[in-house]
C-alpha cells in the first residue's frame, strides 16, 4: 500500500517537472535565465572543486617540501654529529695511545732503575767483601808480625780470604753475563731444549713454481714403492688397451669380409658371430 503511494508521488513529481519544462520553453526569457543560472551554477561548482583540489595539492606539496627540508636538515645534523663523534673518538684514541705509551715508558724506566739499583747494590756488596777481606788480611799480617800467628797459618787464612773474594767476583760476573736476564734483575734465563730445524721439502724452481721433494716427505723407500706400483699399473693398462685395439680391428675386418663375400669368419659355426675365436 505504501509502495503505491511512493510510486504515485514519483509520477506526480515527474509530471510537475514536465509541466515546468513546457512552461519554460513557452517563455524564452525564463528559459534563458534558467539555462544561464544552471550554467553559472555548474561553472561555480567546477571552479570551487578545482580550487579546493588545487588548495589541497598546494598544502600537500608544502608539507612534502617541509618534510624534505626536515630530512635534509636531519641528515646535515647527523653528519655533523658523526664528524663530532669521529673527532672525539680520534682524540680518545690519541689520549689512550699516549697513556699506553707513557705507561710502557714508566714501566720500562722502573725496570731500568731497578736493574741499576740492584747492580750497584751487588757491586757495593762485592766491594764491602773485598774491603773486609783486605782488612782481615791486614789484621792477619799484624798478628803474624807480633808472633801470635805463624807464617803457615797466616798464609792459609790469607789464601782462604783471597779465594772467597775471587770466587765471589767470578760468580757474580758469569752469573750476570750468562744466567741473569738482561731486562729484569730478578729473572733468570734457563737453557731450553734444543730446537731441531728440518729443511722444508718445498722448494721453488727457476720459473718460480713449487717443487716438492717426496723423498724428504714420505721417505725414499715409500716413493720408490709407489713409483713401481704406478709403472706396473701403467704397463698393464697399456697391454689391455693394445688388446682392445687388436680385437676391435679384427671385428671390423670380419664385418667387412662378411659384407663383401658373405663368408663367415674362421672358427664360426652355422650361427654368425663377429667375435674372434678364443
Amino acid at each position: 500500500m505504501s509502495d503505491n503511494y511512493i510510486l504515485d508521488i514519483g509520477e506526480l513529481q515527474d509530471l510537475e517537472k514536465i509541466a515546468y519544462s513546457i512552461k519554460l520553453k513557452e517563455n524564452t526569457e525564463d528559459y534563458a535565465s534558467f539555462v544561464n543560472e544552471r550554467v553559472d551554477q555548474i561553472l561555480d561548482e567546477s571552479y570551487n572543486r578545482k580550487r579546493a583540489s588545487f588548495q589541497k595539492a598546494l598544502v600537500d606539496m608544502g608539507r612534502y617540501m617541509d618534510m624534505e627540508h626536515n630530512a635534509a636538515n636531519f641528515k646535515t645534523r647527523s653528519a655533523d654529529v658523526k664528524r663530532l663523534q669521529d673527532v672525539i673518538e680520534t682524540n680518545n684514541n690519541t689520549m689512550k695511545n699516549s697513556s699506553d705509551q707513557d705507561l710502557n715508558n714508566s714501566k720500562r724506566q722502573f725496570e731500568i732503575n731497578e736493574y741499576y739499583y740492584y747492580n750497584k747494590l751487588e757491586t757495593l756488596f762485592f766491594l764491602q767483601l773485598f774491603f773486609i777481606a783486605t782488612l782481615s788480611m791486614a789484621v792477619i799480617f799484624h798478628l803474624q808480625k807480633t808472633g801470635i800467628l805463624n807464617s803457615q797459618l797466616a798464609g792459609y787464612l790469607t789464601l782462604i780470604l783471597m779465594a772467597v773474594v775471587v770466587v765471589t767476583g767470578l760468580y757474580r760476573y758469569f752469573y750476570t753475563k750468562r744466567t741473569r736476564d738482561t731486562r729484569l734483575w730478578h729473572r733468570r734465563k734457563f737453557e731450553g731444549p734444543e730446537v731441531i730445524t728440518r729443511e722444508s721439502p718445498l722448494k721453488c724452481d727457476s720459473n718460480g713454481n713449487i717443487a716438492v721433494d717426496l723423498d724428504k716427505i714420505l721417505g725414499k723407500g715409500t716413493v720408490g714403492c709407489a713409483v713401481g706400483a704406478y709403472n706396473q699399473a701403467k704397463s698393464q693398462y697399456n697391454k689391455a688397451e693394445a688388446g682392445l685395439k687388436d680385437a676391435n680391428n679384427q671385428i671390423i675386418n670380419n664385418i667387412k669380409l662378411f659384407q663383401e663375400t658373405g663368408a663367415l669368419p674362421q672358427g664360426s659355426s652355422s650361427s654368425f658371430s663377429i667375435c674372434p675365436a678364443s
